[in-house]
């Protein structure tokens, strides 16, 4: 308790207490700005192994996915894909259709097997 001790308490106004005044001081803090980082067109084709090639005119271009790649040779193997295919060239699927490569659509959109015909 204070009242044990034998205390005296003195005020210093203003600059004459230089220790107290910068203690009593609100702090203030410099923060950094972060920005996300944009990355360019040419940064995302290094990521996939493309270059550009700066010397000669370039007629077309065709990026294929992978992943439809990986689709397309896991329908040629599976059975259920098998199965509409026979459907679709009887006229019992009306709403798939098989392209000229022989690959199964639902509509507008590419069939996908069940996953474990799409694990290598």
């Amino acid at each position: 308790m204070i009242k044990d001790y034998d205390l005296e308490v003195h005020y210093h106004r203003g600059k004459a207490n230089v220790v107290a005044d910068a203690l009593s001081r609100k702090s203030h803090c410099n923060c950094l700005i972060a920005r996300p980082f944009d990355t360019t067109l040419c940064q995302e084709m290094e990521k996939l192994n493309l270059e550009i090639v700066q010397q000669g005119p370039l007629a077309n271009i065709t990026i294929e996915s992978t992943i439809q790649s990986q689709i397309i040779a896991a329908q040629k193997k599976n059975k259920g894909i098998a199965h509409i295919k026979d459907r679709v060239v009887t006229g019992k699927a009306l709403c798939f259709w098989i392209d000229d490569k022989g690959v199964l659509w639902f509509k507008n959109c590419l069939v996908v097997p069940k996953v474990p015909e799409l694990r290598q």
